[in-house]
Parts: C-alpha cells; structure tokens; sequence
C-alpha cells in the first residue's frame, strides 16, 4: 500500500500564518526567538524549507535585485518573552550596513515561519509521520495504525440469554495466530446478597488454599476447543471480561464462525471477524483534535434521545496518557468534559463498565431537541515515567516538621512542604506520615498536579485533594521497621495539558 502524506497546514493556512507572522516581525524579536536555532537543523523536508523560504521572501518583498536597497526603519529598544523567559534588550545596536541587515532579515523571517509551521505541526516528525498512516477502528476498543498486527476485529455484537444469564459479545481483535473477545455477562436469578455471599466464600477459599481459580472460558472453532490463555475481568452482577486466546494461523479468518464457551453458567455465544476498516485519514473515521502529539477522534451516534460518543486517543508524545485509556471521569481546574448544544451544555454520564479495559462511551441526555453538538475537552492529564529519591524525617506522633525542598522534574516540580506523624484507631499502630505538597508550573499551559510515592514494596497510602483536583497531601502507611526516617521514591509526575479539544459531532 502507497504511504500518504498527510500534511497538517493548508496552503492557506501557511499563507495567513505567515502574513500575521510578518506583520509583527521585528529583528529583534526573530533574534531572540531563533535563539539556539539553525535552518540547517530544522527537521522538514527540503522542499518544504525551500517553499517556506520563497514564500517569506514574497510576502517581504525580497529578492536578489531588491535586496540592497531594503533598509531598517525600526530602532529602538524591546521587551520580549521567549520560552518562558524574558530578555531585556538594551538601547543600543550596531550600525552595521544596510546590505548585512536586509540579508539577515530574510533569514531570520524565513526560518522563524519555519519554526510557526512546526509549531503548528507540533514540533515533531513522529507526529506527522503517524498521521501519513492508514488506520483501523475496532469499535470498543480503539484505533489501530496499519504498522500494528491486528488483522481482523468483530463483524457484529452478538448476545444469548438463558436462564442462567445474559451473555453478550461487545469486541474482538485478532492477530494472525491470536484472538481477544471482549464481552460480559449478567446474572440472572441472583441477588446482590447472595453474590457479595459468593464473593466472600471465595476469599475465604483462597485465603485457605493460596490459589485463584480461574473461569472455565473457551473459544471453539472448527471443532477445536481453545482455552483462554490470558485475561481479566470487572463487574459484580454484570461482569465484563477480556480473554485471549491463542490459536494455529489456519483459524484466523473472516470465514470461520467462532463459539465462544462459558462453562461455569453452561452459556455459549457465536460471533464472526471481518478485516478491519481502513482509513485515509482520521477525520474520516470521525471528528479528530490534535494537540501536544495527543490526537483525539469522537464518533457519536444517537438513539432513544441519548448521545453516545466514543473518545479514541492516539498518543505519539513523551508521556504516559492517562485520560481515555486509563481514567474518564475527571476534573481539575473546575472544568470537566461536557456536551455544548443550542439549548446549553449538557454532563455527561458513564456506563458501569468504564473501569473494564472496555472504552468507554460518554451518554447525553438530548431530549430537548438539541440539533448541534459541540464535544468540549478541556484537558488531557499525563504521566511521566520521571522519578527522583527521597529521604523524609519522621517526627514524633503529632508533630509538623517543615522540610520545604523542591524536586525538580522535566516539566514542573513539586515542593515538600512539611511533613506529620498522625495515629489513628483505624491503621495499625505504627500509623502513617502526612507529606504536604505544592507545586511550580514554569508553563501554565502544562500543569503538574501530582506524584506517586513509594518503596517498591507492599506499601499503602491514600491522597488529599486542593479545589483545582491537585493532589495537597499524600498520607504514607509507616511499619514497624521505619525509625527516624523513610527513604522513598517520588514517582509519575502527572500533568495536565490546558489545550482544549473542541470537536463539532455529526
């Protein structure tokens, strides 16, 4: 398949940024900010810098035969912010030849259109090279690029229903020698009594025996019967699982029909693959939003006066992603994500599955006849895998000790504050220290609000929580062994990114 390119600023895009760009452009100002920079250095393709050169060039009026002519009007003396920090530029500049500055001014205006471009293009090639990709949406759970292995995903939800149970097939993916069925199963003729009496026999099993007993699941095709190699699952009454299952190559195919078996509650259910559905782009597969190489693709559809949008991430930044891949319901800063219509903005509720590997969609109630749908994502939150060690005094029961050190990471640090010896009737009777957390965001476009703590070992700890959803404190479990001081790690620094996702829903 012919690798497309996909370019992320029009034509005209390129000439209004530029045009702007111009009208403001002072060589000052281009100094500063091409600071450290080299065309030579940038990453675009040589036709790409060419082009962006021409067209400076043009909008400023310069060539070859205009050159020595251009003088310089402007002389005087400017305060810029660049990067985060600002330079004073002192009243005073050389009285170099007009022919030497009129040359620089077209360096300077082209390379610094150069760097407007890539910072609309988010300043990365893998950004762009991910998005010259085709790609696959497996309904449920996600989209897929064509350099990943999966062959094949569900042809349509399938669900039975017995005496003992509703069983409902929601996804599948298949590789050439390996499948993964997404479905659940709700209980009939049971109470939540007597399954959480269940559930507390079964704990009392493994307390006894050491040992987990795992669902009798099997997938069987062709007469073959597979047992499944891997899994999990969530739920209580209605129970949703993941299950692999690894097979021979020759029974991977849109052609076979599958049964899957779950024996505990006597309950099958059959279900087909079809190859994956391909796409150019990804705004073909729905509204997408791209921001800090995180790119954010809503599908939507409605029935019964209630919107259902799905929210799949393709993350080609530094960081862990933690929003629609790990966490949905958030909020900080006072904002969360929300549906605008013409009659208002409307929440959002999440099905009881959103905590099962299972993607989970956003439902909004339109029953007053809403026509325009806006999805409003304010933030995504991240994690990095940063981590830096630790060493917290630990003080006598009841007392505050003030530490005030900063841990400085990549993109923010955190202050220890102090630090508290609490006991309680409910911990053990070593109890647990209080550490007490501030933060410093050099960028307001990128806020830290938390970290993990830890030993590596069995630990536990529960967090405290400031109005913007910052974690202010995090009460650490002490043991017997820890006397005069705790040695820890401080760990995923979590950020959230501030750009907002405004997607327009079909």
């Amino acid at each position: 398949m012919e690798e497309k390119k996909i370019c992320l600023l029009s034509e005209e895009d390129i000439d209004a940024k530029v045009t702007d760009f111009m009208n403001e452009l002072d060589i000052e100002e281009t100094q500063i900010l091409l600071e450290g920079y080299s065309i030579d250095c940038l990453h675009l393709d040589k036709e790409y810098v060419q082009d962006i050169k021409e067209r400076v060039a043009l909008k400023v009026g310069m060539n070859k035969s205009t050159e020595k002519d251009i003088a310089i009007e402007k002389d005087r003396s400017i305060y810029e912010e660049v990067q985060g920090k600002r330079k004073e530029l002192k009243d005073s500049r050389g009285k170099g030849s007009k022919k030497k500055n009129a040359r620089w001014k077209v360096y300077a205006a082209s390379a610094a259109v150069i760097l407007v471009c890539l910072f609309a293009w988010k300043n990365s090639d893998s950004i762009v090279h991910a998005f010259s990709k085709m790609f696959g949406l497996i309904p449920g759970v996600g989209i897929v690029e064509d350099n990943q292995d999966i062959l094949y995903q569900l042809k349509q939800c399938e669900s039975v229903e017995t005496d003992q149970g509703i069983l409902k097939v929601l996804s599948a993916v298949a590789t050439k020698d390996c499948i993964t069925v997404n479905f659940s199963f709700e209980r009939k003729n049971c109470t939540e009594e007597q399954f959480m009496l269940e559930k507390e026999e079964e704990w009392e099993r493994i307390k006894k025996e050491d040992k987990l007993v795992e669902p009798n699941i099997y997938l069987m095709v062709d007469n073959e019967k597979y047992k499944m190699s891997g899994g999990s699952s969530a739920g209580g009454l209605t129970s949703y699982f993941s299950a692999t299952f690894e097979l021979e190559e020759k029974n991977i195919h849109p052609s076979k029909v599958y049964t899957l078996q779950y024996e505990d509650f006597d309950i099958t259910a059959d279900f087909q693959l079809v190859t994956l559905d391909q796409y150019n782009s990804l705004d073909q597969i729905g509204a997408t939003g791209i921001h800090n190489n995180i790119s954010l693709t809503a599908i939507s559809s409605i029935a019964s006066n209630q919107l259902q949008v799905n929210v799949y991430p393709i993350n080609h930044s530094e960081y862990n992603l933690i929003s629609f891949y790990n966490e949905y319901e958030m909020e900080y800063f006072g904002k969360k994500l929300t549906l605008k219509t013409e009659n208002g903005n409307k929440d959002y509720t999440l099905p009881g599955s959103y905590g099962s590997d299972l993607n989970a969609a956003y439902t909004f109630d339109i029953s007053d006849g809403s026509k325009e749908f806006l999805l409003h994502i304010p933030f995504v939150v991240v994690e990095s895998n940063e981590e830096e060690k630790i060493t917290l005094p630990i003080p006598k029961e009841g007392e505050v000790v003030e530490i005030n050190k900063e841990i400085a990471f990549k993109n923010g640090s955190v202050m220890i504050e102090s630090v508290e010896k609490i006991v309680s009737e409910q911990e053990n009777e070593y109890g647990h220290l209080k550490v007490n957390l501030k933060y410093k965001n050099p960028n307001e476009n990128q806020q830290l609000v938390g970290v993990k703590l830890t030993r590596r070992k069995s630990e536990g700890w529960f967090e405290e929580f400031d109005e913007q959803g910052r974690i202010k404190a995090i009460n650490y479990m002490l043991e017997k062994s820890d006397n005069g001081a705790l040695k820890l790690y401080v760990v995923h620094p979590r950020y959230v990114f501030m750009d907002e996702y405004n997607l327009t829903l079909d």
